[in-house]
């Protein structure tokens, strides 16, 4: 029962449209490298992540080795240096003045130090093919990532249920496992209006006005998986839809499959006016000066979906982030839309500069102007290259859903490839979703160059990863004919 899980560990988890994640990285290396060595702290402040704070819970000691029944004086002193951690206090001392021999517990705890920090490892993968020291021999962020295995899963026939929240910064990972190994394996789908921790947020909650307990229900789910296939209890969960998933402003609702057949993919143009429309857009093209300080974290606490140990403090309202952003709405729906499935982008860009990073954001307007983020996806210009999507595991199984892929290895990168006012085609997909658009709302794409510090600045564009010092950036998007800048949209019909 995977749950909330990545197919594919680099372009699902490091580097999203081969671009580092870099505040995701940061932070969850620390918050790693505070269990590793054992913090003991329940306000944990991470430097370079403002206003997120969490507790960590350290191991228990396991050993009693001075025998006295007690396993909390197992731990060193902590008076010296910093009052969470035993690490900096030298030779290890006890509260009990007794000296131990062995010392499991802090020489348990230094073995950690040894560790490739997760930051590092971060660094050492810029490809998806570039090849980083395991303890079993080298591995690329291919061979170790799960979908990877999914040949194997697949020939052992074993029952799956996928677990998925649709805020999730690993949502793709959850629909691609359970799209690719649906025919050889027992699957079922859930996704959930949630992140990537448990239950629904208290603001999602009231916003849609959500019933129940999403924590529970998803207990409840186990417990029908694991009777059904460990106990073999006949409890009918495999005679149900396979698919259960939370329509986002309507419900939860059963489905036969993912993505839907009824689907019917509707290109929306970019057009005159900053407009999107069914209708094809008249020859022109926009200019945007990159505003390299643009962020998509929300909340009081400054979170995005992709700083996944935690949950924005809030709805993640895009309204003033938009304003930094070139934007384009729909006229005022007619009727509720639903959008559910895999939204995909279609840019022909140029830029007065080499190379360059594009952001897609799709958000939901209301009749007030409030702008409500709904998803988004990303790639940067150097990866335009479509590639098959087997390749992300080595052709070992067909990849599913069908959706565009870039390779990501060292040799699919174009450097400069926006040089001398190069006209490209990006075409990439945004995080599956499954919102409905209430009428007389408007359907917003958003697009900007940058998103910090949640992801790194171009190095092209700025070499110190610093919004003040980058260079002075403008985009032009090509909206003609023969250059049909676009964004598809999975339209569900009314039934």
């Amino acid at each position: 029962m995977p749950e909330v899980i990545a197919f594919s560990g680099y372009a699902e988890g490091f580097r999203p449209g081969g671009i580092a994640a870099l505040r995701w990285i940061e932070a969850y290396s620390d918050y790693l490298n505070g269990f590793n060595m054992n913090i003991f702290t329940n306000n944990l402040v991470f430097p370079k992540v403002q206003r997120v704070v969490t507790p960590l819970y350290p191991t228990c000691p396991v050993v009693d080795e001075d025998g006295d029944g007690d396993l909390a004086d197992e731990i060193p002193l902590m008076d010296k240096g910093d009052p969470t951690t035993f690490v900096d206090d030298g030779p290890p001392r006890y509260a009990d003045g007794v000296v131990r021999k062995d010392n499991f517990y802090y020489n348990a705890t230094m073995e950690h130090a040894k560790n490739i920090l997760f930051k590092d490892l971060g660094v050492m993968i810029p490809f998806i093919d570039s090849v980083v020291p395991a303890p079993n021999g080298n591995v690329t962020s291919i061979d170790s990532s799960p979908g990877y295995f999914a040949k194997k899963i697949m020939e052992s026939g074993v029952a799956v249920y996928n677990i998925g929240g649709w805020f999730d910064g690993f949502i793709k990972g959850t629909v691609k496992l359970f799209a690719t190994m649906k025919s050889k394996n027992p699957s079922r789908l859930l996704i959930g209006p949630k992140f990537h921790l448990p239950g629904v947020p208290d603001a999602y909650g009231r916003f849609f006005s959500y019933e129940g307990d999403l924590k529970e229900q998803t207990a409840i789910e186990r417990l029908r998986f694991f009777d059904r296939y460990l106990k073999g209890i006949q409890n009918g969960i495999d005679n149900e839809p396979p698919v259960y998933i939370y329509i986002m402003n309507s419900g939860w609702r059963a489905e036969k499959e993912w993505p839907l057949k009824r689907q019917v993919v509707t290109t929306f143009y970019l057009g005159h006016g900053k407009t999107i429309s069914t209708e094809k857009s008249k020859e022109g093209a926009d200019t945007y000066a990159v505003d390299f300080t643009h962020s998509s974290s929300y909340g009081t606490n400054d979170v995005s979906r992709y700083l996944m140990m935690f949950t924005p403090a809030g709805l993640m309202e895009r309204t003033a982030r938009d304003a930094k952003c070139l934007v384009y709405d729909s006229g005022p729906l007619a009727a509720d839309t639903e959008v559910t499935g895999h939204p995909v982008a279609d840019l022909w860009v140029s830029s007065n500069r080499s190379d360059g990073d594009f952001y897609v954001y799709l958000t939901d307007v209301d009749v007030k102007g409030k702008s409500l983020y709904v998803t988004e996806g990303q790639l940067r210009a150097g990866w335009q290259k479509l590639y098959p999507a087997d390749a992300q595991v080595k052709g070992a199984v067909k990849v599913l859903p069908e959706l565009p892929w870039h390779g990501y290895a060292k040799g699919n990168y174009q450097k400069n490839i926006l040089a001398g006012g190069r006209i490209i085609n990006l075409r990439f997909d945004l995080m599956p979703i499954a919102w409905v658009f209430r009428k007389g709302h408007r359907i917003r794409v958003s697009i900007a160059g940058a998103d910090y510090p949640d992801f790194e600045l171009n190095p092209a564009l700025s070499p110190e990863n610093d919004p003040t010092k980058a260079l002075a950036t403008t985009i032009t998007v090509h909206r003609s004919a023969k250059y049909p800048s676009r964004i598809e949209l999975p339209i569900i019909p009314a039934q």
